[in-house]
């Protein structure tokens, strides 16, 4: 599913629509940010992504934090449950 069809079935408006996605990806750059502080980077170890996302976070948006964060360059293992930097 992609955000537009999300975005979609909750029917938002395109305001809503972009102001999600805005949100998103700002959220994506401040985990990015923290990651730096957290691990340091190319250690090639990968760690779980409770860590970074909470575990009783929205299956949906998830997904698309974690889809806005290998934009940026994190590697994702095991069925996205692993991460690296």
């Amino acid at each position: 599913m992609t955000l537009a069809q999300f975005a979609h079935d909750k029917n938002m408006t395109y305001e809503q629509y972009e102001q999600l996605q805005a949100n998103i990806k700002a959220l994506a750059e401040a985990t990015l940010q923290d990651l730096k502080q957290v691990h340091k980077t190319d250690t090639g170890v990968y760690y779980p992504i409770t860590e970074i996302i909470h575990p009783l976070a929205d299956n949906n948006t998830k997904a698309f934090l974690i889809v806005e964060l290998k934009k940026l360059g994190v590697e994702f293992y095991d069925n996205n449950a692993l991460y690296r930097y």
